[in-house]
């Protein structure tokens, strides 16, 4: 049997950090504002973890 890997959802108040966490995770480049409302529809992304796993 394989194993799956981890699925991780950030949720969390306006303004609190969730999309520039989703970026240094996944490496992307989400779009930030100081203001509540910017990232409001649903992203999906990959990371890896430092010993190699997906």
């Amino acid at each position: 049997m394989t194993e799956m890997p981890p699925l991780v959802a950030l949720v969390g108040n306006p303004n609190a950090g969730k999309s520039a966490l989703f970026n240094a995770l996944t490496g992307a480049r989400q779009k930030i504002a100081n203001y509540p409302g910017v990232t409001v529809e649903r992203k999906s992304g990959r990371a890896a973890f430092a010993d190699g796993r997906p």
